[in-house]
């Protein structure tokens, strides 16, 4: 008996094979295909609106600008020249920076508005200047650059300055003249100063106030860049005066810092500096050299005679010079 293969061909009026699978039509298959396909991408794909965190936003040109000096090379943003106009603008708002462009004749002594309460954050009030005889040295030479600068016509050239100024409640007189006008000039006189000279700032009373950013460290002569004389405005502005006159203590301070000159202004022939102190002055002054000007402010006409700020002057090679406070213009 022969029985059929497995791989023998039905014959043609053979029964369809039970659970035979018949195949879908191609078009079906496609239409499927691309169905499916459509709905991946509309679920998966989703719009980010723009700046939402997380997603970088939209890119803009920045011009940038180059500058090679000495082998290093510096780039400057559209946002670095803004900060600097900006800067430059503040700089123009300055007194110092003001009277630096246009500096004012002393006959018109201009008048400096002076914000209520006490001295600035830069001063720091010294109860004994006798230990600040040691001055911290300076951070970039100075040797070679010298400036001229003046304070009420009595001028001084060097690198090195030091303004010492009564600020007694006498100064308070005559509707405030005297100090407004003393402020004014020392403005003028900060803005000669190039970025290579040092100055420093000393008003005083029964003690001297000092320009100190550094606190806790001692005073030291201050370079006359924009930023130290933006800290010296602020500090002139929040001058007041008041108490009484000690005129040792503050001068003993400036010599300290061994400046090639000092400028001197007082209102206060009472109490004097006495012959000793005097002696004092020139023995301290020997190891420096400073050339001091005194400025005396007075009421009326110079009267004749000599008195000790003539005297300070003379010793050191410097010039005296009377302002008659009556005739300052009134702010």
């Amino acid at each position: 008996m022969s029985y059929p293969s497995d791989d023998a061909t039905p014959r043609p009026d053979a029964p369809p094979l039970a659970g035979r699978r018949r195949r879908a039509p191609a078009w079906l298959l496609s239409c499927m295909l691309h169905f499916t396909a459509v709905t991946s991408v509309v679920v998966l794909w989703r719009p980010t609106p723009r700046g939402e965190p997380g997603e970088e936003g939209d890119r803009t040109g920045q011009i940038v600008l180059v500058k090679t000096h000495r082998g290093q090379t510096e780039f400057f943003s559209e946002e670095d020249a803004s900060a600097s106009s900006e800067a430059a603008a503040s700089s123009a708002a300055d007194p110092i920076a003001t009277a630096a462009a246009a500096p004012s004749p002393l006959a018109g002594v201009l008048p400096v508005a002076q914000p209520a309460g006490g001295g600035s954050q830069e001063g720091e009030l010294l109860a004994d200047a006798g230990g600040f005889t040691q001055i911290g040295r300076p951070s970039r030479s100075t040797s070679g650059a010298k400036a001229k600068t003046s304070v009420f016509g009595a001028e001084g050239e060097g690198s090195k300055f030091v303004y010492v100024f009564d600020r007694s409640s006498s100064m308070s007189g005559y509707s405030g003249r005297p100090l407004a006008a003393a402020k004014s000039e020392l403005y003028a006189s900060l803005g000669n100063l190039g970025s290579v000279h040092q100055f420093q700032l000393i008003f005083y009373n029964e003690r001297p106030q000092v320009l100190n950013p550094y606190k806790p460290q001692p005073p030291r002569l201050m370079f006359g860049d924009d930023q130290s004389k933006k800290l010296a405005s602020r500090f002139i502005a929040g001058i007041e005066a008041r108490g009484g006159t000690r005129h040792m203590d503050a001068l003993k301070l400036a010599l300290g810092m061994r400046p090639d000159v000092m400028f001197f202004l007082t209102d206060a022939l009472e109490p004097p500096l006495s012959p000793s102190q005097l002696k004092e002055v020139a023995r301290l002054n020997g190891r420096v050299g400073a050339t001091i000007h005194s400025i005396h402010f007075g009421s009326g006409p110079a009267v004749g005679g000599v008195n000790f700020l003539h005297r300070l002057a003379e010793q050191s090679g410097g010039r005296y010079v009377y302002v008659d406070v009556t005739k300052l213009p009134f702010r």
